[in-house]
């Protein structure tokens, strides 16, 4: 069971008795664990900071002490912490506070919860990895005789876990011995932050001194020209740029002035340049540019409603339409938050929106801004931590995980894009939604939050119609820009009447190349990766399925690979079926690069580049390819859903979407939600300048309601027709969901597991319990798979006791021996 802290500070100085901790570990175990706290390390043991404990045989892992109280565990006796790892507390009492509400709501344990909260960089555990450091001073060096032992092991063997440490050299206590090795800089590990953690050092070089004076400084020039005058030119440049002698970063000055680096470093051999290492930031919070903008009247108005909104409720959902300048009005609040001291918080669904972003939050903020995901390396992650942990006023823009940042002094929560998907974590646990996670946070800090979308969830919407939040909207683009007009094209029409030329219609067609010749670009929208999703025998109907998963592989064509998009398994593409021994396999289904590939070949002339989770592998990928359509370097842009949110683009007056009908047939209840909210966020990438733009939607359904309601641009009645489907089968909002799902690789013991778990589940709610049913894909990575869905009623039970009820029938469950191979969790509110 999650912990629950009392608000109390408990005073250790003020009691002379024996201590004992509650530490949570980096396990998925439902309980904390206790542990006696050494008389001398009294003061020393606070919450949320880091210690060390033995857990298991002879393994020693960094927990986290969560409370200190001077009642020893009732079952078992105490063992002694081994060390304690922090001066600091590197948790304040607030963020374990929210940690426990997240293990208590979705279902999880605290284990969990902080392994998901806590950079790599902050763990510590008998596996990690000891070095020793190659520029270590060890001559000069006092040591004891235990560090000397483990540094003679160290310098055999070079890395060495702590464990190894402990068995090689018989000491059994070496946690503070390691800490005194890596304050006196003689080895670092693999895992503790302070030693995984290196500043990023740049080379900044300075005219000497004695040349800093106009005769010195000619007769230096005079010289050079006569024996070496390409280290003249090196001399003129850096002059050219820092005419006041000062520090110049010497890869700056390289690349800006086309010197090679063997010409500077001549110079600095001579003597002519000094030289030194710098610590530089690598969050690079600066910008050249300066962003002015103002709000226009309905801007103003609204930043006025929410603000009076503010008074009398925590969340204000901010509706308007795409293009109407939303984020100016983030940008205001933001502006207010940070003359008032604040931090603030600034959460989006993807990675790929913070390119723009922050461009934009830098020219107006500039070293306020910090970026924090999942693409940061553990360096950058570390800054980022350290930054909002010293509570001075910043901006933080992040993807989900964000939320777990130490912020002290929280001021405003935005959630830009609350309505998408991509805020939810899958696995592992803690299974949380971020943008209802960032809800919590922000009440505990006492601080407003603005929620903004063009297509809110019908969750959030139903939630502002109710008066739960306060609800304001923009109806009218920014500037002088228009909603784009949306056409829809008959596939089965265009095909009877011959006018497609592989996926795409004479119509669509057309308008690109409309587009294109009149100096604009497009965007082409197919929700699929990859070449084709299915190869299949035309003779006997086999298919190419994955070896782990029960589902078909996709065929990449720019790597020639079959992929399995589950588990990754990959293989080179058959030439003939093993089953018939036909080669005529047949390609069935498109994704988007067959649609580039498509496109080029019918206009080999045009610009076309992919944006979609394989054309951005590399850490700074979504930054070229934005700024390269940006430029106008790009004319085409084909991606999938990564170009539905929130992204900016001038140029842009066509979007096409390939083929809606896949977003209107997927088997899910939100399905036709996420296909309203995607094609009218998609639809929005069109005019959003001066110019209308136009957006042509291909599909067999013209008539389908969801289609209809995205081209008149009517939320309002999209809104009124989905809630009344929800209410009849009863979906959120009218109810909240807990999605259970067991894994093994035994069927028949699951089959056996879920019978039984749905019995008892049943027994405790009735025909509130769904299932156990196959899911659509039934096996991944060779676990089969059943799911049951719980429908809870938002007013008429407790959805903490059910939860808590859940808990024990899952504990009594795992007691069977038989079941243990069972894995079962908890997905509450799935998306």
């Amino acid at each position: 069971m999650p912990l629950e802290w009392n608000s109390d500070d408990f005073n250790p100085s003020e009691t002379s008795d024996t201590l004992f901790a509650e530490v949570i570990l980096p396990f998925s175990l439902p309980n904390t664990y206790t542990y006696r706290v050494p008389r001398e390390w009294n003061e020393l043991t606070q919450v949320g900071k880091r210690v060390v404990v033995p857990f298991g045989k002879k393994k020693f892992y960094s927990g986290m002490v969560a409370h200190i109280s001077s009642y020893p565990p009732k079952g078992y006796e105490a063992k002694y912490l081994h060390s304690v790892l922090d001066d600091e507390a590197l948790i304040d009492p607030i963020h374990l506070k929210f940690w426990s509400w997240m293990a208590s709501y979705y279902l999880c344990n605290l284990g969990d919860v902080m392994s998901a909260a806590l950079p790599s960089g902050l763990k510590l555990a008998s596996e990690s990895l000891l070095m020793p450091d190659p520029e270590a001073d060890l001559t000069n060096t006092p040591l004891s005789d235990t560090e000397l032992t483990i540094m003679d092991s160290l310098l055999k063997k070079e890395v060495m876990s702590i464990t190894e440490v402990q068995e090689n050299t018989g000491i059994k206590n070496v946690f503070p011995i390691i800490k005194s090795l890596y304050l006196k800089g003689l080895v670092y590990t693999g895992e503790e932050m302070k030693e995984r953690y290196k500043p990023k050092l740049r080379t900044f070089i300075q005219l000497q001194p004695e040349f800093q004076n106009n005769s010195a400084l000619k007769e230096l020039l005079d010289y050079l020209e006569k024996r070496a005058p390409k280290q003249a030119d090196v001399v003129l440049k850096y002059l050219a740029v820092n005419a006041l002698y000062g520090w110049q970063d010497k890869l700056q000055l390289q690349k800006s002035q086309d010197i090679s680096p063997a010409a500077i470093k001549t110079l600095i051999e001579k003597g002519v340049f000094l030289q030194e290492e710098r610590r530089v930031d690598r969050l690079d919070t600066t910008s050249e540019k300066t962003l002015i903008y103002s709000l226009n009247t309905e801007q103003e108005k609204a930043k006025q409603q929410i603000k009076e909104f503010w008074e009398s409720k925590e969340v204000v959902l901010l509706h308007g339409i795409t293009g109407s300048g939303k984020s100016f009005i983030y940008f205001d609040l933001i502006r207010e938050a940070l003359d008032a001291g604040k931090q603030i918080l600034y959460l989006l669904p993807e990675i790929a929106l913070t390119v723009q972003l922050v461009g934009k939050l830098r020219a107006i903020f500039k070293e306020d801004v910090f970026i924090s995901h999942s693409r940061f390396n553990e360096n950058e992650r570390v800054e980022v931590f350290q930054k909002v942990a010293s509570g001075e006023p910043c901006v933080v823009i992040g993807a989900r995980s964000s939320v777990f940042l130490p912020f002290k002094n929280l001021g405003l929560v935005v959630v830009d894009e609350e309505h998408d998907a991509s805020f939810k974590q899958y696995d592992p646990a803690p299974r949380y939604q971020g943008r209802d996670a960032a809800i919590l946070l922000a009440s505990l800090f006492k601080s407003p939050v603005i929620l903004g979308s063009a297509t809110p969830s019908l969750e959030s919407y139903y939630n502002a119609r109710n008066g739960k939040y306060g609800l304001v909207q923009l109806k009218d683009r920014f500037g002088e820009a228009h909603l784009p007009f949306i056409d829809l094209v008959d596939l089965g029409e265009m095909k009877r009447k011959g006018k497609m030329r592989q996926s795409f219609s004479q119509v669509l067609l057309d308008r690109i190349e409309y587009s294109i010749k009149s100096d604009r670009q497009a965007i082409l929208f197919q929700n699929r990766k990859g070449y084709v999703p299915i190869i299949l025998c035309n003779q006997c109907g086999w298919t190419l399925k994955c070896i782990s998963c029960d589902i078909s592989m996709t065929y990449y064509k720019s790597s020639d690979m079959m992929r399995c998009n589950y588990c990754g398994y990959s293989k080179r593409p058959v030439k003939a079926c093993p089953t018939c021994g036909s080669e005529h396999l047949e390609m069935s289904g498109f994704g988007t690069e067959m649609i580039e590939e498509e496109l080029h070949l019918i206009h080999p002339e045009y610009r076309i580049s992919r944006f979609d989770q394989s054309s951005i592998r590399g850490k700074h990928a979504h930054h070229r390819i934005v700024h390269e359509f940006e430029d106008r370097e790009i004319d085409i842009l084909v991606g999938t859903q990564m170009l539905a949110k929130g992204l900016d683009f001038e140029g842009v007056d066509l979007v096409g979407v390939i083929h809606a009908d896949q977003l209107l047939n997927f088997p899910h209840f939100r399905s036709y939600e996420r296909a309203f909210q995607l094609l009218t966020q998609v639809s929005g990438r069109a005019g959003r300048r001066r110019e209308p733009g136009n957006v042509i939607i291909q599909t067999y359904k013209t008539d389908h309601p969801v289609l209809q309601d995205v081209i008149n641009h009517d939320y309002e009645r999209f809104f009124q027709g989905e809630l009344g489907d929800r209410d009849r089968f009863q979906y959120p909002p009218f109810t909240k969901l807990i999605e259970v799902q067991l894994k093994s690789m035994d069927l028949n013991l699951l089959e056996e597991a879920s019978a039984l778990l749905a019995h008892q589940f049943k027994g405790l709610l009735g025909n509130r319990v769904l299932g156990p049913e196959t899911p659509y894909v039934s096996k991944i990575r060779n676990f089969h798979i059943r799911k049951m869905l719980i429908k809870l009623e938002r007013d008429k039970i407790s959805h903490l006791k059910v939860k808590q009820d859940l808990r024990l029938i899952l504990e009594e469950f795992h007691t069977q021996k038989k079941f243990r191979a069972v894995r079962v969790q908890f997905d509450v509110d799935p998306a």
